[in-house]
């Protein structure tokens, strides 16, 4: 095996997206954009050959501050068909050699690949060690029908989406950028009322920027007599649509804005073509409100694991 590092055009990234079946919004051109304007990381793209043929891609931050070398792969390679254990430990040891373990090298990788406890021990064997932070995200299959997605749902979401679609709420598809400073005065407030960690302003500025330009984004908003109560923006990069921010307020908590929204993104995601929805981050430790609203979609629940 093998990495593959020539320079590639916009076009060939997303054609590379294309080809994998799920895809993330963090090996995304947008996000690389964004964390070289805002963080300096440097980003390389690479197809991974195996027996001649490429079989995934990913995109690597990079940063030399110093003796110390940064290196980051989030949620990545993608593969463009799934890849048998060993194949993904061939993987595992070519990355490895490529950057190899020095005093100066502070490497993170979380691998798109959900693997069983040997398999991690064969990852401290290659030369890896497990870090704390995790990553837990749901799959919805769009390839299903209409009628099977609603079915799929849990009871208690389905009767709170059914009270949502008969509530006064209007919703509306905004598949431009023009709402986006909107968007973010609705977002900081609700960021700061419920006090967690967002990106910063300029980093969603540039992200969305860039998904714009190739119309890889989607706001989509609840209104109550013409005034915004909730909203969500939706990414795409490849066949997959990614949940990336939301937020809400008393009026749309009371209406349950976010069921008819996210409901929404999913009809949208597959008229579009797309054939899978990244519901995104869940606290499953914690079980928090907005975890356990994404899990009732009812769809595959994937743990990802963080080396270094």
């Amino acid at each position: 095996m093998q990495f593959d590092w020539s320079p590639r055009t916009l076009k060939e990234w997303r054609e590379y997206l294309a080809r994998a079946k799920n895809t993330n919004w963090m090996q995304s051109w947008a996000y690389a954009q964004a964390t070289f304007a805002t963080e300096y990381f440097k980003t390389r793209i690479a197809l991974v050959i195996h027996e001649n043929k490429p079989v995934a891609m990913m995109s690597v931050q990079e940063i030399k501050i110093g003796p110390l070398h940064f290196v980051n792969l989030k949620r990545g390679p993608l593969w463009f068909e799934q890849p048998t254990e060993t194949i993904f430990l061939e993987f595992a040891k070519t990355f490895r050699q490529e950057f190899p373990k020095s005093l100066g090298q502070r490497l993170r990788w979380m691998p798109e690949f959900e693997m069983k406890e040997e398999t991690l021990g064969e990852l401290k064997n290659i030369g890896f060690k497990l870090h704390q932070h995790t990553f837990t995200t749901s799959w919805v299959d769009l390839t299903q029908s209409e009628d099977d997605l609603r079915k799929n749902l849990q009871q208690k979401w389905r009767n709170c989406l059914n009270k949502s679609l008969r509530s006064p709420l209007e919703i509306k598809v905004d598949h431009s950028n023009k709402n986006f400073p909107l968007f973010m005065e609705f977002f900081k407030a609700h960021v700061q009322k419920k006090n967690y960690q967002a990106p910063s302003e300029r980093f969603l500025q540039i992200e969305f920027k860039e998904l714009s330009q190739q119309s890889d984004q989607c706001f989509i908003w609840a209104y109550l007599d013409g005034v915004p109560a909730a909203a969500i923006a939706i990414v795409s990069q490849g066949k997959t649509a990614s949940y990336r921010l939301g937020w809400t307020t008393d009026q749309g908590r009371k209406h349950n804005a976010h069921y008819a929204l996210l409901w929404k993104a999913l009809l949208v995601s597959k008229e579009k073509g797309l054939t899978s929805f990244d519901v995104g981050g869940l606290l499953l430790d914690e079980v928090s409100g907005f975890s356990r609203f994404k899990i009732g979609l009812g769809g595959r629940v994937s743990n990802l694991v963080t080396l270094r």
